[in-house]
């Protein structure tokens, strides 16, 4: 039995610690007839790799662990076989070494792309299966590599290279290291610092706290073979000189000292060749004191689909927040779309998860500040979606109010609107999307000018509902309106125009002068309808009509204006009243509003208020209707604070009819109330004369 005893200085006065038993790893991994060696330990300290040559040929073998008492339990070990099969005949498969994360297996071998002698190797676990290894290329030369490991952080790869002499037997070998670039590729290979290459060092492993190199060295005093050897790290190739682990040391081959991420248990091995025959054991070793790395956080999460709940494969990069250096790149392991990571304390990380045709998602976690709970790892669950919904509300550009119209979703030219979009009401479009794709949306509505827009759902998205407003611009004709004396034709200078859509209820209100060719040009909506109210100056009388504009001709109008003067007469438009009753409609108010304006405007005016039917009925009937009608327009211009004296109220029945009552449209024509100047009393009378 061998024991670890640990010098400890206190006070300038060296002490010795309590002893610490290593011990061999349980028989169904050590076997007395076949020899195990360069065993390495994943980071979460479940499972075990190692090289062994039980079959007659040196190959790698992985177990599970079963319990942690005193001494680890192990489970039958499993020969690692390679998609596609044996690699090939006599090919030995030495130092396996696992990823932090154990979805990537390295080792040593001599394969037919071997660069000269034996090269360093890796293979990817892929559901569940280690695909055909790859030749890293960049660490690898025309002479022996073996040995790897990749660090918990995954920046750093650390291996060992044969350098040659004269004669076989003053080979030896030294410790190198490459880092990983942006693009995940390993650098050039450098040597580690002179302290620590001396004569003859291999098996190098860094602490998961980056902190510690372990390694086997042959010194100059170490004259029974490879010893074990440790290290510390100032900063990147700024080593203490080595120190031995006395009490491990043997007369054999002590190699591959490893240890798992959070733990305090060394893991090497013991090996013997002796002409043709191997002896080789792995054991395992409690440490104490300032030989126990520091702990570090293991990250450990799964990625899902966010619809269906189902785990994807997706990459998980890990990146410095501050420096926004990439430190690492998971691949999750399927079927269940787990990952894990390790990193000792010092940095702020973002996780971020992606996956081609899906989501972004991001993590932060601040390793400087949170505390560690090495039994309990840091849980990061991301759920990736792979479509969005686009969410359009749309508007007219001027009033705001909602508009249904013909939306058109293309995606590369293609129209793949079916089944895409679909109108929610009140001028809302839902549109379902696949991420990493690049849309075009056009949208028409009748007598709108189109709009079209790209949408890029390429990148990091990361919200699966977007929503946007949309203002169409309504489609317009340039409509002229010429204004005149109805006698004279004389243009008339200062007018009010109110004009007002009828479909929108939009009022338009416009102070108008006389422009270098006396015209007032406006631009209306195609396809609306309009009331045109025209005020004209004191002593004329107002206008007003309606305009259609979905008449593609319509795009002119000539107004006369009526002098105010005793022979002026003028029907008011609009002016109704309830079935055989002198009730006025509330739709009469308007034209009867500007009644008022205009008599407030010219208060020399007095004027007759005549109301006329059709003949529908007894010409008495008629005639006293009628009476009553004239009055309840005078009333109601009175309520507005017009005096008595200057209206008059008077019916005419069915007497004075404008054209026959032949027809029904004729009938309504002859329906009417009609203002009738009586006394204009005004000097503005003949102004235009």
């Amino acid at each position: 039995m061998k024991y670890l005893y640990f010098l400890t200085t206190l006070f300038g006065i060296t002490l010795l610690s309590h002893a610490i038993q290593a011990q061999k790893l349980v028989n169904n991994i050590n076997k007395e007839s076949s020899a195990e060696t360069t065993p390495y330990i994943s980071c979460d300290g479940k499972t075990i790799v190692y090289a062994s040559n039980k079959s007659g040929a040196w190959e790698i073998y992985q177990s599970k662990l079963t319990s942690s008492n005193e001494i680890d339990e192990w489970s039958e070990p499993e020969l690692i076989i390679f998609e596609g099969g044996s690699l090939g005949i006599g090919i030995e498969l030495q130092d396996p070494a696992l990823s932090p994360t154990s979805e990537k297996l390295y080792f040593a071998a001599q394969l037919p792309d071997s660069k000269g002698g034996k090269d360093i190797y890796v293979s990817t676990l892929k559901n569940g299966k280690w695909q055909k290894p790859k030749n890293v290329s960049e660490v690898n030369s025309f002479m022996d590599e073996s040995s790897p490991m990749v660090s918990a952080d995954k920046n750093y790869l650390f291996l060992a290279r044969r350098y040659t002499g004269e004669k076989d037997d003053e080979s030896h070998h030294k410790i190198l290291f490459a880092k990983r670039n942006d693009k995940g590729k390993w650098s050039e290979p450098i040597t580690v610092a002179s302290t620590i290459n001396s004569v003859d060092e291999n098996y190098p492993f860094l602490s998961p706290d980056n902190k510690i190199l372990y390694f086997s060295s042959k010194r100059e005093n170490d004259l029974d073979g490879y010893n074990l050897y440790f290290s510390r790290r100032h900063a990147e190739n700024v080593w203490t000189n080595p120190e031995p682990l006395i009490s491990l040391n043997t007369d054999f081959d002590d190699i591959r000292p490893v240890i798992s991420a959070n733990s305090n248990k060394l893991y090497y091995a013991q090996f013997l060749k002796k002409k043709k025959e191997s002896f080789g054991s792995i054991y395992q070793v409690d440490l104490i004191g300032t030989l126990t790395p520091k702990q570090i956080f293991e990250f450990t999460g799964t990625v899902i689909d966010m619809k269906t709940k189902e785990p994807i494969e997706a990459i998980v990069t890990v990146t410095d927040n501050n420096s926004m250096e990439k430190i690492g790149e998971i691949l999750t392991k399927m079927p269940d779309g787990t990952f894990n990571f390790y990193f000792p304390k010092g940095r702020i990380l973002e996780f971020e998860a992606t996956r081609e045709k899906y989501s972004y998602s991001y993590f932060n976690f601040n390793t400087t500040t949170e505390a560690i709970n090495p039994d309990e790892p840091v849980k990061i669950n991301f759920e990736l979606f792979s479509k969005s919904i686009l969410i359009l509300n749309v508007f007219d550009e001027e009033i705001f109010e909602p508009l249904e119209g013909v939306l058109t979703l293309y995606n590369n030219n293609k129209n793949i609107t079916e089944g895409r979009v679909s109108y929610k009401g009140n001028g809302r479009y839902e549109i379902n999307l696949d991420i990493d794709e690049v849309y075009k949306i056009n949208i028409q509505a009748s007598n709108y000018e189109e709009y079209s827009f790209d949408f890029d759902l390429t990148g990091a998205i990361q919200f699966n509902e977007f929503e946007r407003d949309i203002e169409l611009k309504p489609s317009k004709t340039q409509f002229e309106i010429n204004i005149a004396d109805i006698e004279t034709d004389s243009v008339i200078d200062e007018v009010e125009i109110i004009i007002t859509n009828l479909e929108k209820n939009e009022t338009i209100v416009k102070k108008v002068r006389k422009d270098e060719n006396g015209k007032f040009v406006v631009d209306l909506r195609d396809g609306d309808k309009y009331e045109i109210n025209v005020n004209g100056p004191k002593g004329y009388a107002f206008y007003n009509t309606k305009v259609d504009m979905s008449e593609t001709d319509n795009k002119k109008l000539d107004v006369k204006l009526k002098a105010l003067t005793a022979k002026t007469k003028l029907v008011l438009n609009d002016i109704t009243f309830e079935t055989n009753s002198a009730d006025l409609n509330a739709s009469s108010y308007e034209e009867l509003d500007r009644v008022v304006k205009l008599l407030i405007d010219n208060p020399e005016i007095k004027m007759e208020i005549s109301a006329h039917t059709d003949d529908v009925g007894s010409n008495g009937y008629n005639t006293k209707l009628s009476g009553k009608r004239a009055q309840s327009v005078v009333d109601y211009l009175v309520t507005n604070e017009l005096p008595f004296n200057r209206l008059i109220a008077k019916g005419y029945g069915e007497t004075t009819p404008v054209v026959k009552n032949d027809t029904e449209e004729n009938r309504a024509r002859n329906r009417r109330v009609e203002l009738k100047i009586i006394d204009a009393n005004t000097k503005t009378q003949n102004t235009n004369e």
